[in-house]
């Protein structure tokens, strides 16, 4: 279980040390609601379900509504209107649609219509990202090309 230890803005998780931001820090304006939004690193420790748990593999599509976490091996088209947060173990190996994606682990497929995505410092991509915003930690390797949407830009754009 996770316990306080002496090094500030760090928790101790079965023996490993992880960031653990405060709520001060985790905590930042988002421009579109008005209000205080979880920042990316946060999203880590925010409570999810495991959709694929540590040593499993799984084909298929998976569609949620729900914070989830890939902690196995997932091969095909995952789509959310939630956070999905690929851990360190997990592996996603087809086409990602979320609000909010958080790669700790590999990701070999497009990532596409994110609102948010954050790279985190082990993280390994492997395709397209089509994302409002994305963070990239130093350590991630990514490997693909990017192109940064805007709901603005979309929204007032002239339909054909």
């Amino acid at each position: 279980m996770a316990s306080q230890n002496d090094r500030p803005g760090l928790l101790k998780v079965g023996g490993r040390l992880v960031e653990n931001p405060s709520r001060t820090e985790s905590r930042s304006k988002d421009p579109q609601s008005g209000g205080d939004a979880l920042s990316p690193s946060a999203w880590v420790h925010e409570r999810t379900r495991v959709a694929v748990g540590q040593g499993v593999n799984v084909s298929g599509r998976l569609i949620f509504n729900e914070p989830v976490r890939i902690e196995g091996t997932f091969r095909g088209e995952v789509a959310s209107t939630s956070l999905v947060v690929i851990a360190e173990t997990g592996t996603v190996e087809g086409r990602m649609k979320t609000s909010k994606l958080v790669v700790l682990g590999e990701m070999r497929g497009d990532i596409v219509d994110a609102t948010r995505a954050y790279l985190g410092p082990h993280a390994r991509v492997y395709g397209d990202i089509t994302a409002e915003n994305l963070t990239v930690c130093e350590g991630a390797y990514f490997s693909g090309n990017v192109k940064m949407t805007s709901r603005k830009a979309t929204e007032s754009s002239p339909s054909a």
